[in-house]
């Protein structure tokens, strides 16, 4: 588990109604604090493990390594 930088201010620049849908959230979900405390990373739920990944693979027919440096935190794995 890593905990996320905290954001001093967040803020909401766009939304998806059709995706807030499939969680069963509602506009009021998406313009609450407690939303934008929860997906900035600032303040945790039940069952929010963060994490961060790394990949490698084959590029150009060569093993290339590492890939990525796992900077994105994954603020929940949401199925399963």
């Amino acid at each position: 588990m890593v905990q996320p930088a905290t954001v001093k201010k967040p803020e909401l620049g766009a939304a998806s109604w059709e995706a807030a849908e499939l969680f069963d959230l509602s506009m009021e979900d998406l313009y609450s604090s407690l939303f934008l405390e929860v997906f900035s990373g600032n303040r945790f739920i039940a069952g929010m493990k963060p994490f961060v990944t790394c990949y490698g693979g084959h590029q150009f027919g060569s093993w290339a390594g590492q890939l990525g440096d796992g900077r994105t935190i994954n603020l929940a794995h949401l199925f399963g």
